[in-house]
């Protein structure tokens, strides 16, 4: 019976669950569902372990790699490099747990949803119970200000309007009715005779049936949703997944000839396993992961200055991959805000200016503004528009104007502000003496006031249609004149043709004279006065964000609770539809099968009236199609959703606990654009990710020729793996790190993102590097071998002049790394301002680490005199121009 509720009448539900519409449950029978059905909680998920994710790290090729050269080195008892070793493996363990470790707090937020107490009849007694012990049939009594606990069934209900925005996207409260009897299909945003756990009610009261709780309720469904959707790895990790799959592949087969060179050779085994030592340290990028997560960490700061917050580390560089963005309507592209923009009086249409609630703009009649003082028929649907309302207007904090009550009631009041007519002036003047509130049955609100010479005054307004069957006459330019037929048809003609442009629509009417104890005798024998149109308007920066995101190659995807007319019209507005573009409903969701969906998915730019399983599916549906898909949202709904998607962004300030908590990204103004402008930053940081990776890979493979190529000669290796890591990790980071800082190219954006397939390394990539290296390595292994064959007493100082040289080399070699195609003169040497800090202090720490004794004890160094360094410097700077020269030879042949 889950979810069948809304179509059976409330006499029938009461029924089935053998409820008393008097008295209730009998105590002894509450109990006895208690024990069947269980508590009325969302059960929360067990915490999370940090162990198995720490074991999953091990797993990886360079982790593995560098646990193998630890072993071999404390086989050969080189204890400093054992330790070193384990300890870089554990450090980059660690740091692949802290980017991946995210505790589930989205589930735990959807519990705390649950209403603390609730006020139920049980044997014809009404007391409060803890919401926890509410079963189904529980007969629940229902006021302004109460959380609904549990799903139920609409009993009773006296102006009852719930806000159910967290759960399906409705920006207005929702009025509801206990009447009806509604088709099963019905979509969950329209079931007006129920209501939902974790809901608010903001006006009227009611009672109602309990019929589902805990994990049977819509809450629960969404927590069932939130449990099965399981994140994957992020794009970023993949690829580095992939490249160190690469690398260890490459590393084997370097790793094979050396050992081949030093049998044929005849070294020893306790040589051979040394040199695989440092090939292991030279290929693996071990300070890889240490400056990735600070180069991301400093991504995420600088976004939390444009009121970004991200709460994943690796969901930065996600965010600049991404080919499609689903985004909810109200609050994200509108202002949430609702704003008269067009009148019509006496057959002429009035534009309206200005946004929000602030009484600033006009009433403009022909381009000029109209003066209601004047106009006689502007001025009596301007105090309509005041007086027929419950809600206020007030001004609070400077400049800020804000509604207390109905929106659409507030968008009234600020339209009769902007012709000078105040609510609290007019309320002096004309004294209420009745109300006829609005009903789902009736469709229109009538306010009966004081008059001229005290003579009661109707003021109506309500659904066009409504409005105008009570309407005799109507007011014209040429006085109050019948109403004829073409005239009631030209009125509705009208109205639709408003509200297809996804304004609501309000007719105007008033009676004088309205004597009457009921609505009927008072709503009779009116004037028409006219129609009025109101928007959500879009925000003013969403339309350059979307034409920003289409240059970028993104697919901007609006997915809402609204109706699909009023979305399609405001997503026309905002530019956001193409030729061929299409919308499409969650009820005409259900009647695709997954295989047609996927093969007409592309085609939807606007889905409507969904549920969260709709939101999942169309998520999943996109990622099956190969694209890369961002997901926003504020409602509870939207929780599965995000989390689905692969970078879940949340609306900071009108968003739900549960999305923020799903979410990996929450945007604190809600606004669209803020989500362009994080794209644009991720996809800088990904740029000088690869930026940073190529150029430390270069080094990398520097080294391991150099290792290669002595093992080869059958000279001893020119290089320790000690010497090594500290290469790796400090000298060659410190650049590294400040290329991770480098500008980003304003024109990113205007290209399309890349491919999900796309590695870190292309072949042509791959191959410039291996020519880097060759002349890296070549300068570093020629300062050994002359220095070795000129007169060294041992090989610790010719393994000094190799250390020293590569070391400096490579910090130099950083400028050139900042493109890969341009020279560094055309680049300029000081926009990024951190790369020449960098440089300098990698090369001070070259000299310290040579000259200082204890140092040279650390890492087996010798101290150079001056002449020698002289011969470091020389070779240290000679790799700059000739791969200045192989850049320029490569552009212009991919010019020809």
């Amino acid at each position: 019976m889950l979810n069948r509720w809304h179509a059976e009448d409330r006499e029938v539900v009461l029924h089935q669950l053998g409820t008393d519409p008097a008295r209730g449950l009998a105590p002894a029978e509450s109990s006895r569902r208690l024990r069947e059905h269980g508590r009325n909680v969302i059960r929360e998920p067990r915490p999370p372990s940090a162990g198995p994710l720490l074991v999953r790290q091990f797993t990886d090729a360079l982790l593995l790699a560098l646990l193998l050269a630890a072993a071999v080195a404390g086989y050969l008892a080189h204890w400093a490099d054992c330790i070193a070793l384990f300890f870089l493996v554990l450090l980059n363990g660690l740091l692949g747990v802290f980017q991946e470790y995210r505790p589930d707090r989205a589930l735990p937020a959807l519990c705390r949803l649950g209403a603390p107490s609730a006020r139920i009849v049980r044997g014809g007694k009404s007391f409060l119970v803890p919401s926890g012990e509410l079963v189904p049939g529980d007969l629940a009594e229902l006021a302004a200000g109460d959380r609904v606990a549990a799903d139920m069934r609409l009993f009773a209900a006296q102006r009852l309007f719930v806000d159910e925005s967290a759960l399906t996207g409705e920006s207005l409260p929702v009025d509801k009715d206990p009447s009806l009897v509604l088709p099963e299909g019905t979509a969950l945003a329209d079931r007006a005779n129920m209501l939902f756990a974790g809901t608010v009610v903001t006006g009227g009261s009611g009672t109602a049936i309990v019929t589902a709780t805990g994990m049977r309720t819509e809450v629960g469904r969404i927590a069932h949703l939130l449990a099965d959707v399981a994140s994957g790895p992020t794009p970023l990790r993949k690829r580095l997944a992939e490249l160190g799959q690469t690398l260890v592949l490459g590393g084997l087969a370097v790793c094979g000839a050396a050992v081949v060179a030093g049998r044929l050779r005849g070294l020893p085994a306790a040589a051979l396993l040394n040199t695989l030592v440092g090939l292991i340290v030279a290929i693996v990028p071990v300070g890889l992961p240490l400056i990735t997560t600070a180069v991301l960490a400093i991504g995420v700061r600088r976004l939390g200055r444009r009121g970004v917050i991200v709460s994943s580390l690796p969901a930065v560089e996600t965010l600049g991959a991404i080919t499609v963005v689903g985004t909810d309507k109200t609050g994200t592209l509108t202002r949430n805000e609702m704003a008269v923009r067009e009148l019509v009086l006496e057959g002429e249409t009035l534009e309206v200016t200005g946004t929000g609630y602030a009484p600033e703009g006009a009433i403009l009649r022909s381009g000029r503004p109209a003066d209601p003082g004047v106009w006689e028929t502007l001025g009596m649907a301007l105090r309509i528009g005041a007086l027929c309302s419950s809600s206020r207007l007030e001004h609070h904090d400077g400049d800020a104007w804000r509604i207390v009550g109905d929106p659409t009631e507030g968008a009234l009041l600020t339209l009769a502000a902007k012709g000078g007519i105040w609510r609290d002036e007019l309320e002096g003047e004309h004294r209420a003496i009745v109300e006829f509130p609005f009903t789902p049955e009736r469709r229109r609100m009538t306010v009966v006031v004081s008059g001229r010479g005290g003579r009661p005054l109707a003021l109506t307004k309500g659904a066009p249609d409504t409005v105008l069957a009570h309407c005799l006459h109507q007011r014209t330019a040429a006085g109050v004149r019948p109403l004829s037929p073409a005239d009631r048809e030209r009125i509705l003609w009208q109205s639709e043709e408003m509200a297809g442009r996804a304004l609501r629509v309000l007719g105007l009417a008033y009676r004088e004279d309205a004597l009457g104890a009921d609505s009927r005798t008072v709503e009779r024998v009116m004037v028409w006065v006219g129609l009025v149109g109101m928007l959500d308007p879009p925000r003013p920066e969403v339309l350059p964000a979307i034409a920003e995101c289409r240059a970028a190659g993104i697919s901007p995807v609006i997915i809402t609770g609204d109706q699909k007319l009023t979305a399609l019209a405001v997503v026309r507005e905002l530019g956001a539809l193409r030729p061929g573009d299409e919308a499409i409903s969650g009820e005409e969701l259900d009647q695709l099968t997954p295989e047609a969906l996927g093969a007409c998915v592309e085609r939807y730019r606007v889905y409507a009236r969904v549920t969260a399983e709709h939101k999942l599916r169309i998520i999943r549906t996109w990622k099956r199609r190969g694209h890369l898909v961002a997901m926003t949202g504020d409602g509870i709904n939207d929780a599965p959703a995000l989390r689905e998607a692969d970078i879940g962004i949340a609306m900071g300030r009108g968003g739900t606990e549960v999305t923020r908590e799903a979410a990996a990204i929450v945007i604190t103004d809600d606004s669209f654009a803020s989500i362009v402008a994080a794209v644009a930053e991720g996809r800088g940081i990904y740029e000088n990710i690869r930026r940073f990776i190529t150029y430390l890979l270069a080094g990398n493979t520097a080294a391991a020729l150099v290792l290669l190529a002595a093992a080869i000669a059958g000279a001893p290796p020119p290089l320790l793996p000690i010497q090594l890591l500290w290469i790796n990790l400090v000298l060659a980071a410190l650049p590294a790190f400040a290329l991770g800082l480098e500008p980003y190219d304003p024109e990113l954006m205007k290209e399309g993102p890349r491919g999900p397939r796309e590695r870190l390394l292309s072949g042509k990539t791959a191959g410039f590097l291996v020519l880097e290296g060759a002349v890296l390595g070549g300068v570093a292994l020629a300062a050994f071998m002359v220095a070795w064959r000129h007169g060294a007493a041992d090989v610790t100082l010719a393994r000094t002049h190799a250390f020293a040289v590569l070391a400096a080399a490579l910090a130099v070699h950083s400028f050139g790394c900042r493109n890969r195609m341009r020279s560094i003169l055309s680049v300029g040497l000081l926009s990024n301002p951190w790369l020449p800090g960098a440089v300098a202090l990698s090369c001070l720490l070259v000299a310290a680490t040579v000259q200082f004794p204890l140092l040279g004890q650390v890492f087996t160094t010798a101290p150079l005199v001056r002449g020698e360094w002289l011969r470091v410097a020389a070779f240290g700077l000679l790799p700059l121009p000739v791969i200045e020269i192989l850049k320029t030879l490569l552009r212009n042949r991919a010019r020809d």
